[in-house]
C-alpha cells in the first residue's frame, strides 16, 4: 500500500510548509520531522494493513 505512504508524506510536507510559511523557518523545520514522522507511520500502517 504505497498510497499510505504517497498521502501521508504530501500531507505532511504541506502543513509543514504552509506553517512555515506564516511562523518562520524553525516550525518549517519541524514540519519537516513531522512529515517524516507521518510518513513513516503510514507506511507502516499501510503495511500492516496489506497484510
Amino acid at each position: 500500500m504505497a498510497c499510505f505512504y504517497s498521502v501521508g508524506w504530501v500531507v505532511g510536507w504541506l502543513v509543514g510548509w504552509l506553517v512555515g510559511r506564516s511562523v518562520g523557518w524553525l516550525l518549517a523545520l519541524l514540519g519537516l520531522f513531522w512529515a517524516a514522522f507521518t510518513s513513516l507511520f503510514t507506511y507502516y500502517l499501510g503495511t500492516y494493513l496489506d497484510t
